[in-house]
Parts: C-alpha cells; structure tokens; sequence
C-alpha cells in the first residue's frame, strides 16, 4: 500500500496548498495503476520544525511503516517531510529499516540504502532548516526591537488598549476595576469575594467585552475546543489573582528577560502592599470550618514563620492556636499553643472595648518628629542612590570598552550594582512606611470599625473588623515558672506595632513596647489589660458586656 503525506504550513504559499498536493498524489497513482493507498493529510498550521511526536499523522505514518501496512511512501517534495535535520533523519532510519520504497514528486524514487542519496537528503534537510531559522531569527530581533519602542501585540492585560502603532495605552474605565480590585483586596477582601462582586455589578470580562462574538477554549482535562460566547466569561479567582500579581500595571513588563516600560495604572507602594498581603495570606484555606476561628489566617509562629490553625474539642476545655509545624515530630519549632477563648477575648477588647489603640492612632498620625525623621532617611537614601547609579555606569562603561576582562573593575561592578539592589528594596520599604504616616485612611477606617461593632454583632461582622484592621499577629512562648507568651500586633495602614505578655491563666495582658515606644499617657494604652471582666463562651465566642 501506498501511503500519501500532506502537510501546509503557516509560511507555506498558495502553491504548496493542500488541493494541489493531493491532486499531484492522485496523478501519480492513476499514472502508476496504484490500487491501493492511503492519505495523511497532516492539514494546514504544522510547521516543518515540529518533531514527529507533535506531528499526528507523520506519526501515525511510520507506525504503519513499521506494521508493514505500507510498501511505499509519496511526498510532492522533501520539505513536505521535514525542516528539522532529526524529523529527516528518523524518518529516513524508518524507511531503510521498513525497506519502503520512498517517492518526490519532483525527483521521483529516491534510494536511501545508498549512501550518495541519503547524502543528498540530509544536505537538503540542512537547507530546508536553514530558511526557518533565518526567519526565526530575523523575527525574533524584530520583536525585541518593537518591545524596545515600547510596541506589545497578542494578548495584553484588562486595563489597555493599542492604537494603530501596537503602542499601549491606559482604558480608563478599566482601570477604574483594576483601582477597584486592588482597593478591595488591600481592605481585606479575598479574590472569591472581589470576582463575586464584579460579576454581580456586571463588570464585563477582558472576554466579555465583545458580546456579539464567541471565544474558543480548550478543556484542560479532555482537551477538547469549545466554543463559548464571550458575555458568559465571567470573574474568576485565577482572574483576579493574576491581574493582582501583574506588574504591567506598575509600568513594568519582561520581556525576553529585558525589563521595559508600560502605562502605569497602580501606585508602585499600593502593589508593594498587595504583595505583602498575599504573601500574608497564603496557605489560609477558604472552605468552611466547622468551627468558627476568630483570627484564622491572622496568627503566625514568631519561631519559625508557619500558620497558627485552630484545634476544636467539642468539650470546649481546650481549645486552641497552634503552631503548624506541631503536625510533624520532624519540624516542631516548639512553640506553644494559646487558649483561643482568652486571645480572642484580649483582641476584641483591644480594638473595640476600650479606646486605647483610638488614642494610639490618633498619637502616631500627630507625630510629626517621627515623620519628620523618616523624611531626612528617605532623602539621604535617595540621594545615595543617585551617586550608586553614577558608579554602576561607569564601571558599566569601562567594563564595555578596554577593560572588559579586569577583574577589579568587574568586581566594582559587581558590588555597586548588589548595592544599588539593596537601597532600592530598602526605600520602597520606607516610602510604605511614608506613605502609611502621610495616610488618614487608615485611622478613618478604624474608627467606621468601631461604629460598627456594638454589643448585638456578630461573629462575622466582628471577624470581618478584625481583619480590616489587624495586619497579622506573631506568638511566642517562653518556658517560665508558669508559661508565658509574647504578642505582637501589626496594625493595617500604621505600619506600627505592639507587643504584649501575658501568662497562664491569661488574666492580665501587659502591654511591653510598641515601635515609638510611647506607652505614656499621650498614647493612652495602660500598662495592663484585665480579662476578668469579659464573660467568654458564646458558641466560643466572646460576649460584650
């Protein structure tokens, strides 16, 4: 039997179409009195440099080859076959093996047992890959010189759009849903909370844009196409996830390892903020509990860096946060657990019973000296940083012309440039910190939290108030005459911390430290908080008085 191999490429013109392979196939069958055959049509889209495992019906070919269905094999040309030198050589250890009998069209029958022929073949497959190459080559460079102008193309982020140049620019609408989701997040929204609300107001997908239109996925698991039109794409988590992570949207995309520039939507410090914030939660879980934690998610080990997860015993005689590392004898850091009723019982009298942490913020955002000083380290850092830049040109400069092998200046240039990468990373970190001195959102936030919680809350109202204020919170235990821990609380929008100790029975809270070490009565927090007053257990929740 004869098998007949067809395939088109992208690149390939109109002469090399499908129709016109086939017909010079049937001519030659018909002129030979063929009376059986077989056609492996490969289609349209394959290129030549696909390898045999990515090429179906070549594939498919050999295996008959090698089966003894087929005796001969008909291409209308060697490049028909292959543009990469191991597809050519594969196929041709096949035919030798199989003793097929192997036809061109423009050459006719081609004897591959002597060694002049297959000579030929492969020095014609490294022609034919050669072309490819160059293309592939001289595309390349023209990319990456269009992504140097500033030009994209494919696929971009919601939020932009290309004028007629392929340069991108800001779609203001959209980037009012980007300020949006990562607004909502920074306030304590997860990613299923903020793509419920978009798809509940609406908001149309980067997909969903065009209504009238359809889009083609592949199902991951089948990997069949469907066909879905565009207005039922709706907000995912993946989605919002992604667009959170984006760096296009603080006017930085890699490309080809280069980093080059787009429109900027987001503020470089709000996206630092975001980072941290994922980073915080991860490893939190979304589903259900069967037990409602107050501050799941919030604790961190101040030992080892893990989770505090929630332990429930109906018996409510030992209920407790514990370290994650305790779930394998091998990484124990150590740390003790802590009753949950009596740590939720302090935290909710720390920010809601008393107005102590009130009196706190309100001290902080008054303190002009401690801004005043951040002010002066932000200023000598950037100026610093001005004068590391100046030095890493220069060695860069001397290092492209005759001193590109002294390995004094390479090591200068080595540690300027691991300089300037510390000192930036350290004033991202203060201009945060600035910014969080500079912003009154933060205190307007907590006190629309205070409105809220009053004595008929509940528990995930109060839970949703916790989290729009507390940052996270780092236990440590310390082995004493009776067990005792330190708590340390960072606060949302202060950049701020305090620390507490407290020991078994957890009566009295003694507030340690806080970062301006202010604990005075112009801050306004006592020395000691007292739990005595504070009637626990309501479905393990606290109860205000």
């Amino acid at each position: 039997m004869l098998g007949i191999y067809t395939r088109l490429s992208r690149e390939d013109d109109e002469s090399n179409s499908i129709s016109n392979q086939k017909r010079e196939a049937l001519h030659y069958v018909n002129e030979n009195n063929i009376q059986h055959y077989n056609i492996y049509d490969e289609g349209q889209g394959f290129s030549g440099t696909l390898r045999i495992q990515e090429r179906p019906e070549l594939n498919r070919m050999i295996k008959d080859m090698e089966s003894g269905k087929l005796t001969s094999v008909w291409m209308r040309k060697q490049d028909r076959l292959a543009r990469l030198g191991i597809t050519v050589m594969m196929f041709a250890d096949a035919v030798v093996k199989n003793n097929i009998t192997l036809i061109f069209g423009d050459k006719g029958k081609v004897d591959l047992t002597d060694p002049i022929e297959m000579f030929h073949l492969t020095i014609m497959a490294g022609v034919d890959a050669l072309k490819p190459a160059q293309q592939s080559k001289a595309t390349k460079r023209a990319l990456k010189d269009n992504a140097k102008e500033g030009k994209v193309w494919g696929v971009i982020p919601y939020g932009y759009r290309t004028d007629d140049n392929m340069m991108p620019f800001i779609h203001k609408e959209e980037a009012k849903i980007i300020n949006r989701i990562f607004n909502e997040y920074l306030s304590g929204k997860g990613v299923r909370t903020i793509a419920t609300g978009l798809n509940n107001d609406n908001i149309p997908t980067k997909y969903g844009r065009d209504n009238d239109k359809s889009i083609k996925l592949r199902n991951k698991y089948t990997k069949k196409v469907i066909e879905r039109p565009r207005k039922n794409i709706k907000w995912s988590e993946k989605t919002i996830s992604d667009i959170l992570k984006n760096t296009w949207y603080v006017g930085e995309r890699i490309y080809s390892g280069e980093k080059l520039p787009t429109p900027k939507i987001i503020d470089d410090i709000l996206f630092e903020k975001i980072q941290r914030a994922i980073n915080s939660r991860k490893g939190v879980r979304t589903s259900t509990p069967k037990y409602n934690y107050l501050l799941k998610g919030l604790i961190r080990c101040n030992e080892c860096g893990r989770n505090y997860y929630g332990r429930f015993r109906p018996s409510k005689n030992d209920n407790f946060y514990m370290c994650s590392s305790k779930r394998s004898a091998a990484t124990n850091c150590g740390n003790k657990a802590i009753n949950i009723p009596m740590l939720d019982s302090f935290i909710i009298k720390h920010l809601f019973k008393s107005k102590d942490l009130l009196k706190m913020m309100e001290s902080i955002s008054n303190n002009n000296s401690v801004l005043n000083e951040l002010n002066a380290e932000i200023k000598q850092l950037e100026d610093e940083i001005i004068k590391t830049k100046s030095r890493v040109n220069k060695y860069a400069k001397l290092l492209g012309d005759e001193l590109q092998d002294d390995e004094i200046i390479i090591q200068q240039y080595t540690n300027a440039k691991t300089k300037l990468n510390s000192n930036e990373q350290l004033l991202k970190k203060l201009k945060i910190e600035q910014a969080d001195l500079t912003n009154s959102e933060a205190l307007k936030n907590y006190n629309k939290e205070l409105l809220t919680i009053n004595d008929k809350s509940d528990f995930n109202t109060i839970k949703m108030a916790v989290n729009n204020i507390i940052e996270d919170i780092k236990i440590e235990s310390f082995d004493t005459k009776q067990p005792s821990y330190m708590i340390t609380i960072a606060y949302k929008g202060f950049n701020d911390y305090t620390i507490w100790n407290t020991e078994l029975p957890y009566e009295h809270w003694f507030c340690a430290l806080d970062t301006h070490n202010t604990f005075n009565e112009s801050c306004g927090i006592p020395a000691i908080y007292s739990l005595n007053e504070v009637r626990l257990f309501k479905n393990d929740i606290v109860e205000f008085n």
